[in-house]
């Protein structure tokens, strides 16, 4: 597959997500490769388990599921470009046996009722209409199955200046990407699965990444790919004003949810396992 070449003019006019797939961007997330492999363990995935990323990005996290855990995925993502560069990585690997990658609505996904053993999203259904969502998650889940999250949350008790720049990051965010991002509280991520009619197994709360793991976090990444994508982030950006404010905006996003002496002992991401019940239980009382 040829990269094509596009103007900053173009460049310009792509959305937040194609810009950064075209830009060869590895998709994370904070807690690194290893979150990931926990939340696989959380939710039963083995050799040979049918599992839906939603919202795969470039892949990276999928692709190294297929090839540690031996289970059958398929991500799908909103983004062409983001798919497009999977498919590519997922092709350079030899991996597309185990690993495919589609466009796909999380609002509407192209698949039949109960055909996953497993969906999930990382880094991914704070961006989303959590309701909409989950519901369509749980549709495409096969009874028994799990629907895991690996995602963002903020703590319930927060001091006013900690609100405040948690609120500034999350508007940031939703200017960048054009989505209702969001960061919730465990409760709210617990009930909004209970209502789409998934039952929470587990949920682990986690605060402060360990001394390093910025570091490990890049060298998930890819050393090498990440460094080529900030030179061609550096290059662009010293070509187009409109650019260089989205990468303004983006550091200032990150630094105020992530790394500001206010937040950073109030947010974290989740770890969840939700199941889908073998069978709805119906109350002989509605039968008549």
């Amino acid at each position: 597959m040829v990269k094509e070449t596009l103007s900053i003019d173009e460049l310009e006019k792509l959305s937040y997500y194609d810009f950064m797939a075209y830009l060869n961007v590895p998709f994370f997330v904070i807690g690194g490769i290893e979150s990931t492999e926990r939340l696989a363990k959380l939710c039963a995935i083995s050799k040979g388990t049918k599992v839906l990323v939603v919202g795969c990005g470039t892949g990276n996290n999928a692709l190294h599921l297929a090839k540690t855990v031996g289970c059958d995925i398929i991500g799908v993502d909103i983004a062409e470009k983001m798919v497009e560069r999977a498919t590519q990585i997922a092709e350079e690997e030899k991996n597309t046996d185990k690993a495919q990658f589609l466009v796909g609505d999380a609002y509407n996904l192209p698949f039949e009722d109960n055909t996953f053993d497993v969906v999930l999203t990382e880094f991914t259904s704070q961006f989303l209409d959590i309701d909409k969502a989950f519901n369509e998650f749980a549709r495409v889940t096969k009874p028994g199955g799990y629907v895991g999250l690996n995602e963002l949350f903020r703590k319930n008790e927060l001091p006013d200046e900690v609100l405040e720049k948690i609120k500034e990051g999350e508007k940031i965010v939703q200017e960048l990407t054009k989505l209702p991002f969001m960061l919730y509280t465990p409760a709210y991520w617990k009930n909004a699965l209970e209502a789409a009619s998934l039952n929470v197994v587990t949920l682990e709360e986690h605060i402060n990444p360990t001394k390093g793991a910025s570091r490990k976090i890049l060298k998930d990444m890819g050393g090498k790919r990440v460094m080529s994508a900030m030179g061609q982030l550096l290059i662009v950006s010293m070509q187009s004003k409109k650019l260089r404010h989205r990468f303004f905006l983006l550091s200032k996003a990150k630094r105020g949810l992530l790394r500001h002496r206010y937040t950073k002992n109030y947010v974290g991401y989740i770890l969840c396992a939700a199941k889908k019940p073998e069978k709805l239980f119906i109350y002989p009382s509605l039968c008549k």
